[in-house]
């Protein structure tokens, strides 16, 4: 009943999922009931979920990087493939939650275009130049200093906002996995330091994104197990940070207090980093440090087609490949396995 209560009110916004967080501003009656509705649904799915079944769930936050794709072409070309590619006994144990964030600064990209092709309409190597003006302004914005860090600020938010759903759906401790292509695999690390060292950026985030991310296991990021990155440009970051010697753990060091050795074993946790060597703005880690040498491990692959697969828009072209959707799908399954007793 209470979910065909939760139906029958989302079908007053036409069936779209709402998140809490687009409500709570507002004042309407019935905009308050949809929220009071969720909350309580979230609750109870969530409860019922623990007391139904032992099984314990994997939450996988898809971060999203550079470029202009809607929600559903990251389903179909980012996460399905990766969905098909897990065992069928697996498939039902692993939640996803993708996190878009590219139409934060998509109006000002678009203006930005705009002004240069009209003070020049002359300007060569367009679709080159809105490739890596795309990127740069995305690198440029997403900075944690004073005034300038609301892109920073607003990225962050929808990352605690989407740990938040995957704590409601897969549970509050379930295993976390982070796949991150290009800028966000910064971000990930980024906020996963912030989670896993609270002098890291300190002063910098305000505690709203504190709140946001909850208190739940897995939104604290205390059940972090694995981390895949592809085309990342994380490497190029150590220029900027003194600190950057220490890179996010992965596993988290809180991983054993939720699921202890003695009784789970030690789960398959890895990090690995996929990048094509054609793509310019994608590095390998490992050659950082010491601290990465013995975290990363790095994956050169061969992505995109004949027109791509030989030069920098090579960097579009990780969602899906085969070569980095078995290892992904390989490295799911055997953490599901292994904390579920299967074989």
């Amino acid at each position: 009943m209470m979910t065909f209560a939760y139906r029958q009110t989302m079908q007053l916004h036409r069936g779209a999922y709402v998140s809490t967080d687009q409500y709570c501003q507002r004042e309407t009656p019935e905009q308050k009931i949809v929220v009071f509705l969720q909350s309580i649904y979230f609750e109870s799915t969530s409860e019922s979920t623990d007391s139904m079944t032992d099984q314990t769930k994997i939450a996988v936050v898809v971060i999203i990087g550079v470029g202009k794709r809607e929600q559903d072409e990251y389903d179909s070309q980012g996460i399905q493939p990766i969905q098909d590619a897990l065992p069928q006994h697996v498939t039902d144990g692993v939640i996803f939650e993708l996190v878009h964030w590219t139409d934060i600064l998509q109006s000002e990209k678009e203006r930005l275009r705009t002004g240069y092709n009209q003070a020049d309409d002359k300007l060569s190597y367009e679709p080159l130049r809105r490739f890596f003006s795309g990127l740069i302004t995305d690198v440029i914005a997403y900075q944690p200093q004073g005034e300038d860090s609301y892109t920073y600020l607003e990225i962050h938010k929808r990352v605690a906002k989407s740990m938040d759903r995957l704590a409601h759906r897969a549970g509050k401790a379930a295993l976390l996995v982070v796949i991150a292509h290009s800028l966000g695999g910064v971000i990930t690390s980024n906020y996963m330091r912030e989670l896993q060292d609270e002098t890291y950026q300190e002063g910098l985030v305000p505690e709203e994104i504190h709140y946001l991310a909850g208190d739940t296991p897995l939104e604290r990021g205390e059940t972090l197990t694995q981390v895949y990155t592809m085309g990342t440009p994380l490497a190029l970051y150590s220029v900027r940070h003194q600190d950057f010697d220490e890179p996010m753990q992965v596993p988290s060091p809180q991983l054993t207090e939720h699921y202890p050795i003695d009784e789970y074993g030690e789960l398959p946790s890895q990090w690995l980093n996929f990048y094509n060597r054609n793509d310019v703005l994608a590095y390998p880690l490992a050659f950082l440090n010491d601290s990465y040498a013995g975290l990363v491990e790095d994956h050169p692959v061969g992505v995109g087609d004949w027109q791509t697969s030989w030069n920098p828009f090579s960097h579009m072209a990780y969602w899906g490949d085969e070569e980095i959707v078995r290892p992904i799908a390989k490295g799911i399954t055997a953490l599901y396995d292994a904390v579920n007793g299967s074989s």
